[in-house]
């Protein structure tokens, strides 16, 4: 199998307010305000620098289920530079961004594939004409997802190649959190994936080693408690 590398990454929440700006001065405040779109822009910028064959995104992508229009329109061009690198990117929906939610009418770079919410969808990664992986994914078509999603994925089997699940969801009881699609650790290692892309949480933890059970964490802290 032809070796490949990709980024993981979630809960952007472009264009969130942050929390306790009353006590900073404007300067700061205007800072803070633009941070979110800034670190998109350097994942975007790490996956080209690194050539990456293609980005995960695992939901929340947006602050809310009504998304801003500046926040699509940004989210789309970061998207178009690396379509023009030639990086695949593969995106899950969560709790504050549902599809059930306003869209702007946007056409989406050809590299991207959001995946649906009615059911797991898969699909398969090629490089050189050569099959490298497999994803399975379902986004939140609403907001309130309270079922175990992860019995909606089929067993991976032995012969399949290197396979992801991505999925927003709260496993086990993880603290400080809405249980939006709970499930437990057994229920994921049991689908024999190779990589779970998870988001939610905002706090970076791998949950296992083997197979890898990855929250990233989010890249900019919301307010003084996160980093």
């Amino acid at each position: 199998m032809k070796a490949f590398s990709f980024i993981h990454t979630s809960d952007l929440h472009l264009d969130a307010p942050f929390r306790g700006l009353s006590e900073i001065d404007n300067e700061i405040s205007r800072e803070l305000t633009e941070a979110t779109f800034k670190t998109f822009n350097k994942i975007i910028d790490l996956c080209i620098k690194k050539e990456v064959d293609f980005l995960l995104i695992s939901g929340d992508i947006y602050d809310s289920v009504d998304k801003s229009l500046r926040a699509q329109l940004q989210f789309r061009n970061g998207l178009k530079r690396l379509s023009e690198e030639d990086i695949k990117v593969y995106i899950v929906h969560g709790n504050h961004d549902p599809l059930n939610g306003w869209s702007a009418y946007l056409d989406w770079p050809k590299n991207v594939y959001i995946f649906d919410g009615k059911a797991v969808g898969k699909l398969y990664v090629e490089k050189d004409g050569e099959k490298i992986a497999q994803i399975y994914g379902i986004s939140f078509q609403t907001r309130d997802i309270k079922t175990n999603l992860t019995q909606k994925f089929p067993i991976k089997e032995k012969s399949e190649p290197f396979t992801i699940g991505m999925l927003h969801c709260n496993v086990g009881n993880k603290t400080g959190h809405e249980p939006y699609a709970p499930c437990t650790l057994q229920d994921l290692i049991t689908r024999n994936y190779d990589y779970w892309a998870l988001g939610h949480i905002h706090n970076k933890d791998i949950l296992n080693n083997d197979p890898l059970i990855v929250y990233p964490g989010n890249p900019q802290g919301l307010n003084p408690k996160e980093t």
